[in-house]
Parts: structure tokens; C-alpha cells; sequence
């Protein structure tokens, strides 16, 4: 995993390795280094803490034999002397010089790059200058970008103290600890490093960063694992989903839309069976399309192919018998290895409902006309495939913009988005979500047609219908420019983190909240304002615990907050003592652990799922494992087979029960045996 995770890395880079003793140290040196060989980078290595003799040993023990290459002028080492220390003295200007001019040098002599790594103990010599090896880490994240020279610093855990140890964490974006690559949440860049404020820095502060790191990339790889069964369950599905309502196709790209494949459903959806649509026996399924749709279908297909996208689409069928009904699609080109386009898969099925009801709600919406018209709000009405149906007076002044210009169109289309491109893809990624049934969130920059740029807060929020069906998004803007500006004057550490950190006054009135950063504000709704002096209690949800001060110095525990619009949400917080002020308080940092709940959930729910759909359709259906032992037997086949499902589950003997006929016997248990390989057989 570390093999893999360093070899990913590029030139430019700048991370440092903090190690406990000589193992962790020259293993984790020996792959770094031997990564540099295998990628025609020359390699520099400073060495302080341990000899040479000391490293080449090591590295041949690894298999790494550095002599050679040192022989051949591909691997240099260098004492502190000759690097960080030369001339008697430490000069971080000088020493990034020292590196541009091996870089060059290794340039001219045909090399990718260089590759270099210093053991930092150099910094408890009595030589002037040692006090600046902060100022030269930070140095080094404004050089080393673009440079083609990546750097490794080393740092001896057990020699430096906690104080350099978290300015470390703060100077290097990635950080290699106890044989893991951990991205570094600590780091600042240079400009916020130079500005940090002055304070008191303990061994429980450089820990907590240190346990929160590995904390990480655990919570991360459980993350992934509850994806994995996730996609798990939902293949198991497939099969299962296949008689659900709508219709599953493979069709040609032609403008009948030739099909070769049908599922049974579109029979209930089209009014014809498949028999009549396949290679368009008794009709075509492009003329099943409502002939003013047929253009738009054809362009939107079009070019979703060319971009080798999905494509999702709204439109009119008319039925074999006369009626006409709105069907969502959704689709995709299947590709050869040539990359010929083989023909189009995906699924179809019925809306009408839910355009009704989105009619509805274009009638109803006239009716709130003062409240959508807030010239203080942009506000519009989209449809879940992301057309405009709807916008407000405001928003159409801003941009100088008629309603004929911009409704009916995609909503990144259209002038208030199709400035950036960038912007679009997160608007259509927002829209996506939103039509899953999330409330989704961000700033964006927008510019008038005066020029005038400007930043809103945007959302996009699923409006449902009576059945729960979300039928349409309602998308609003507030001008937030004059609070981020304000913000840009007053940004503080915190703006480096991505989780919600509070600063929380301790004693008797603890949990009053002094200070917070700017994710905490997006987290739970709130501005800052409204949370400063607010007690941290009263963002906790209905029945949850309120914690009082800790007993300990370390406190981590999962609890459910709850937004300012009322959404609850379930968070991973990490209490940790710190100063702030001269005076006790604690960080709480608060993490959204929603995803992973509601993950865990859906793989339940779905596991629900599949054992009612199992037990309550009308067919007799058995699932068997791998070695043909009957594991659900169904309420269809105990009525059926009369035998129920104690009698079946867990015995052998079921398949003389059910063909005592020897030879008809052999034959239906092969055909399983060649199903359970993933054979097709005829009935």
C-alpha cells in the first residue's frame, strides 16, 4: 500500500517522514529512494542521524544495492556539512539555492529530476541559523511546486520537541507516519504559516494531530469497504429490479432506434410486447416517440455519445392504444475495444404522474408570486434533468435576461452559469444529488451583465409530491459578496480545515462557543454571528446526551447534531485541550459521518429489501448457494411444492423429494449445476 501510495507521487512534491527508530526510518528511506532510481531521478540524501556506512548497509539488506549508483553519479550523499550547515552556519535561502543548482546539474546530465531527503538533526547543532529550519520548510512548499525536485524531511520522533514537531505537521501537505502516507489536514501554506498565531504548544496537541491522522485513513478505508458491499448488494438486485415497472432495452443508434433487446415491461409502458417492437417488427420505437419529440430525443443522445456520457432524458410516447404519456430516460453507448459504438443500453419509464404534478405546481407557484419575487433572492423552479422552468424577476435582471431566453433551457446553459465551466460541472453534479433527495449547498461567482461579479450562497432543495416523489428542485441565490469580503479580511488558522472546529470555553461555562471556522458556518447553517456565544449543547439533536466538561485530555465520541434548518445529521467529534487567549479551552472538531451512517443503513434496507421482494411474489423462487443447498425457500414454492421452508432449508435429501425419478432427477440438478457457473440453458 505505501509502495503504490509513494509511487503515485509526482516531482514538485514536499512531505516529511516522522519515524520512532532505525527501522521505521531507513525502510520507509530505502523505498523512497529506490522509487527515485527506478524513475531516472537523481537521488540526494544528507545524512546526519545515521552514518552512511549505516545506510548503505541497510538499504543492501533491502535488496537495494546504492553503491552501484553512487559509483555512477545517480545517488549522492552529502554530510550536514557540505549541505544545511556549509560555511559554518544555516541559511534557508542558501540551501534552496544548493538544491535548484543539483537540480540543474542532474537536468543537464539527462535525469528527470532530483530526488533529495535530509535527516533534520543537523538542528541541534550550535551553529547560527538553526533556529530559521521553520522558515525554510515553508520556503520549501513555495519552491518546490513546478521545480522537479521532490523532498522528504526527516524527523527523529523521539528527539525533537512537540513544538517542532507541529510546525512540521503545519509546513509539509502530506506526512509520513508509522509506514502510512497520511494527507495532512495540519498543513498551512506558507502565507497562513508566517501569519499563525503565537502560543503554547504541548505534547497532547501534537498527539491529538497525530492520532487524527491515523484515525483517517482508518475511517477512510471503512468508508470504502461499506461501498464495496454496497455495489455488492445492489448487483444482487439487478436480476430482482428487472420486473420492476418500465422497460429495459438495448437498441441500434439509428432514427428508429432499432431495438434488439426488450424486457417485458414494455409492454405496460408502450402497449406493445416485445415481439412487435424487435427489429422493428410491427413498428419502430422512434415512432412511438411523439414526432415533436423525436428531434430533441435524437440531439440529446447525440451528443451525450460523443462526450462517452450517460444520458438522461424527459419526453412524450404515445401507447398502441392512443394514449400519451411522459417516460424518463436513461442511457448509455456500449463501446468496443476499438472504441466503435456497439449500440445503446438503458431503461425507460413512466412519468406522467409526476409531470402532472409538476403542472400543479407551476399552477400553485403563481400563487406565492410575492415570495418567489424577493428582490433580494434569486429563485427558480428546475426540473430533475436540470431544464429551467422558472425564474424570478431579480435573477433575470442581474443578467439582463428575458424569460423566453432562459426558461426551457438546461440551467448551466444559461448566462448566470455558462461563464465558467467548471461552475457547470458542479451545478449538474448538484442537481444530480438534488434529485436523489439531497439538499445541496455552495458559493458561486456570478457576473451581470454590467460586469458586476458577485458571490452567492446557492442551494438546491427536492420538492416532492403527495407519494414522496421528487418532482421538481427549487434553486435560490443570496448575495454574499459583502460577507466574504468581510470573511477575506478576518480569515483565521482554522480556514486550512476542512472538518467544523469550535473553540469551547472550559470550566464552569463550558461549551460556550468563543470562536469557530469557516466549515463549521457551512456545516450546520449557522453564521458566525448566530454561533458566537451560543452553547455547543444547543446543536445537539433531540435525545442525544449532553456531555459535560471532559474528565480526560482526549475525548472522541459520535453524536447527532442538528442543523439551523432543522436537518440532523450524524457527526464524529474529537475534544482536545488547547490554549487559546492565554486561557484553558478545548478544540471540537466535528466531522460529517452522515454518508457512512446512511450507507450502512441502505446496505440493511436494501438487504430487507430483497427478502420481500423474495417472499412476496407470486412465482416459485428458491435461492441456492454455490453448492446447489437451498438457502430461501419462498412462500410461492411452499405452496407449490406443499413442503415448507424448515422442511427445505439445510436438507440434501430435497431433491428426491421433489423428482424421485433417478434419471429426471440427474438432469435437473446438472442444469442447476451449469446456472450456478453462470451458464444460460433453454427452458
Amino acid at each position: 500500500m505505501l509502495e503504490k501510495e509513494l509511487a503515485e507521487l509526482e516531482l514538485g512534491r514536499h512531505l516529511c517522514c516522522i519515524y520512532r527508530d532505525v527501522e521505521e526510518q531507513l525502510s520507509a528511506m530505502s523505498l523512497f529512494m529506490s522509487l527515485g532510481v527506478d524513475r531516472n531521478e537523481k537521488c540526494l540524501y544528507v545524512v546526519d542521524d545515521r552514518t552512511k556506512e549505516e545506510v548503505v548497509d541497510y538499504f543492501k539488506g533491502r535488496g537495494f544495492d546504492v553503491e552501484e549508483f553512487v559509483e555512477s553519479g545517480r545517488f549522492e550523499f552529502r554530510t550536514k556539512s557540505e549541505s544545511y550547515l556549509r560555511n559554518g552556519y544555516f541559511d534557508p535561502d542558501r540551501m534552496i539555492d544548493l538544491l535548484e543548482d543539483a537540480r540543474d546539474e542532474a537536468l543537464e546530465e539527462g535525469y528527470d529530476g532530483l530526488r533529495a531527503t535530509g535527516e533534520m538533526t543537523w538542528f541541534f547543532s550550535d551553529m547560527p541559523g538553526v533556529e530559521k529550519l521553520m522558515e525554510y520548510e515553508s520556503k520549501l512548499n513555495e519552491f518546490l511546486p513546478d521545480s522537479k525536485v521532490m523532498a522528504l524531511c526527516q524527523y527523529n520522533e523521539g528527539r525533537f520537541s512537540p513544538e517542532v514537531l507541529v510546525d512540521v505537521l503545519h509546513t509539509h501537505p502530506r506526512v509520513l507516519l508509522y509506514d502510512e502516507l497520511h494527507e495532512n489536514p495540519y498543513y498551512m501554506p506558507p502565507r497562513i504559516f508566517k501569519a499563525q498565531m503565537n502560543g503554547e504548544v504541548t505534547w497532547e496537541h501534537y498527539e491529538s494531530m497525530r492520532g487524527d491522522l491515523i484515525q483517517r485513513t482508518r475511517l477512510k478505508r471503512e468508508e470504502e469497504q461499506a461501498r464495496e458491499e454496497l455495489e455488492e448488494e445492489h448487483r444482487r438486485l439487478r436480476t430482482l429490479f428487472s420486473n420492476l415497472p418500465g422497460m429495459a432495452y438495448r437498441c441500434l443508434n439509428n432514427r428508429n432506434w432499432t431495438m434488439k433487446f426488450l424486457s417485458e415491461g414494455c409492454r405496460e409502458l408502450t402497449g406493445y410486447g416485445p415481439i412487435e417492437l424487435i427489429d422493428d417488427e410491427e413498428i419502430s420505437y422512434g415512432k412511438v416517440i411523439v414526432s415533436e419529440d423525436r428531434d430533441y430525443v435524437w440531439n440529446e443522445v447525440q451528443s451525450a455519445l460523443e462526450d462517452r456520457e450517460p444520458f438522461k432524458i424527459t419526453y412524450r410516447i404515445e401507447t398502441k392504444g392512443g394514449e400519451e404519456r411522459w417516460v424518463w430516460e436513461q442511457g448509455r453507448g456500449i463501446f468496443s475495444d476499438d472504441d466503435e459504438l456497439k449500440f445503446l443500453e438503458g431503461f425507460i419509464t413512466d412519468i406522467t404522474d409526476r409531470k402532472s404534478m409538476e403542472e400543479k405546481l407551476r399552477d400553485s407557484s403563481r400563487q406565492l408570486d410575492a415570495i418567489f419575487n424577493d428582490p433580494e433572492t434569486f429563485t427558480g423552479i428546475v426540473d430533475t434533468d436540470g431544464t429551467l422552468l422558472e425564474a424570478n424577476e431579480s435573477s433575470l435582471d442581474f443578467v439582463d435576461a428575458t424569460r423566453s431566453e432562459v426558461e426551457g433551457e438546461k440551467l448551466w446553459n444559461t448566462p448566470w452559469w455558462d461563464h465558467s465551466a467548471e461552475l457547470q460541472e458542479r451545478l449538474k453534479s448538484g442537481i444530480e444529488r438534488a434529485s436523489n433527495g439531497e439538499i445541496v449547498r455552495f458559493e458561486a461567482d456570478h457576473i451581470g451583465e454590467s460586469g458586476e461579479k458577485i458571490t452567492v450562497d446557492f442551494s438546491l432543495r427536492p420538492v416532492e409530491n403527495e407519494d414522496g416523489e421528487i418532482v421538481s428542485l427549487i434553486a435560490t441565490g443570496k448575495n454574499i459578496t459583502e460577507r466574504k469580503e468581510a470573511e477575506e479580511r478576518y480569515r483565521s488558522i482554522f480556514e486550512g480545515l476542512d472538518e467544523a472546529v469550535f473553540v469551547l470555553r472550559a470550566g464552569d461555562d463550558y461549551g460556550e462557543i468563543l470562536e469557530l471556522n469557516p466549515a463549521t458556518e457551512e456545516l450546520f447553517g449557522y453564521s458566525r454571528d448566530e454561533l458566537i456565544g451560543k452553547d455547543i449543547t444547543d446543536l445537539i439533536a433531540e435525545g442525544e446526551e449532553k456531555l459535560g466538561e471532559p474528565d480526560e485530555e482526549r475525548r472522541h465520541f459520535v453524536q447527532r447534531k442538528v442543523r439551523k434548518d432543522g436537518a440532523v445529521f450524524w457527526s464524529e467529534v474529537t475534544e482536545v485541550p488547547f490554549k487559546y487567549e492565554g486561557k484553558k479551552t478545548y478544540l471540537s472538531i466535528c466531522r460529517d459521518i452522515t454518508d457512512r451512517k446512511e450507507a450502512e443503513e441502505k446496505i440493511r434496507e436494501l438487504s430487507r429489501f430483497r427478502e420481500r421482494i423474495i417472499q412476496d411474489v407470486d412465482i416459485w423462487l428458491n435461492v441456492l448457494d454455490k453448492d446447489a443447498n437451498v438457502q430461501v425457500w419462498n412462500k410461492a414454492a411452499e405452496e407449490i411444492s406443499g413442503y415448507s421452508e424448515e422442511e427445505v432449508v439445510g436438507h440434501d435429501e430435497i431433491w428426491e423429494w421433489l423428482y424421485p425419478d433417478e434419471d429426471y432427477r440427474r438432469e435437473i440438478t446438472e442444469k442447476v449445476g451449469d446456472i450456478l457457473k453462470g451458464e444460460e440453458i433453454e427452458r
